[in-house]
């Protein structure tokens, strides 16, 4: 292996420097000691493989930021290669080399990327060629890697993550601002601080969940809460939940009562059914 990586290569320009797996698969535990004496050097974490399936496995577990695959005892460098890409074991904007225990002919090179590989280095392996490549290559993995960070969609399922729906939800509110029409549905799933002993943390937090909707963007004059307790509240899922409704001047919300709900019943009624409430309350405390 020509040693001799003095120049500009292997100087990554990226915050994540020290964070950048490099895995080498080769049967020769030689060849593996060698290239991490040169890459460990210049900051990138190394990790080896000896197989096929210790490969894959570790892939698995940790996916890396690029591979080098030289020969492993049951199946050549550019098989391996072809397998990578076409079951999608790495990101199509994942660097893989191939390296060669021979010179690298014309041949080589075309069957390499063809396979899928990024280069093809042969035998003496040249440090810092090797370097150089990945100079030039991982910035692209890891702006890929930040660009699905930063999408909209979760990459597993296809639908929205949560950036998504909070974009969606802003898309919505804006949509429905413009139109003087009223939101459909937001769900708020608050992050609940473990050890909420109710000595006024609940109110807090949803004074907090209602400052959030009014700087949200959303249209928002007023904040109305709702509890249904029970089937006939309209409760229709039955664990504890509160509704944090936006609200603003004719926005068409409202709830709807009977004739006459508005009439007051006598004095001595109203007095009864605190009485009522009281003991009810009573009996609650001592049990």
């Amino acid at each position: 292996m020509a040693s001799d990586h003095t120049g500009g290569g292997g100087e990554v320009k990226t915050q994540r420097a020290l964070s950048i797996l490099v895995l080498i698969a080769s049967k020769h535990e030689w060849i593996s000691r060698a290239l991490e004496t040169v890459l460990a050097p210049r900051g990138y974490v190394v990790r080896t493989a000896f197989t096929r399936a210790d490969t894959l496995a570790q892939i698995g577990r940790e996916p890396p930021d690029a591979v080098i695959v030289d020969v492993l005892p049951d199946i050549t460098p550019q098989e391996f290669c072809r397998e990578l890409r076409a079951h999608r074991v790495v990101s199509p904007s994942t660097p893989v080399f191939v390296t060669l225990s021979s010179p690298a002919t014309r041949r080589d090179r075309l069957a390499a990327w063809r396979a899928g590989a990024w280069a093809c280095l042969g035998d003496p392996l040249d440090a810092e060629e090797l370097l150089a490549v990945l100079d030039a290559f991982l910035p692209a993995k890891l702006d890929a890697d930040q660009a699905r960070t930063d999408s909209f969609i979760d990459e597993l399922t296809g639908v929205y993550n949560l950036r998504g729906l909070i974009r969606r939800a802003r898309e919505l509110g804006a949509q429905a601002a413009r139109q003087r029409a009223a939101l459909g549905c937001v769900l708020l799933a608050a992050d609940v601080p473990d050890g909420i002993n109710g000595n006024g943390e609940e109110q807090q937090l949803l004074q907090d969940m209602a400052a959030a909707l009014r700087s949200s963007g959303l249209r928002c004059e007023g904040v109305n809460l709702f509890l249904a307790d029970g089937e006939a509240a309209g409760q229709e899922v039955f664990h504890v939940h509160l509704h944090l409704f936006p609200r603003f001047r004719g926005d068409g919300f409202g709830l709807r009562f009977p004739a006459g709900y508005g009439n007051r019943p006598p004095r001595a009624e109203l007095d009864r059914q605190a009485q009522g409430i009281q003991a009810g309350m009573a009996a609650e405390e001592s049990s």
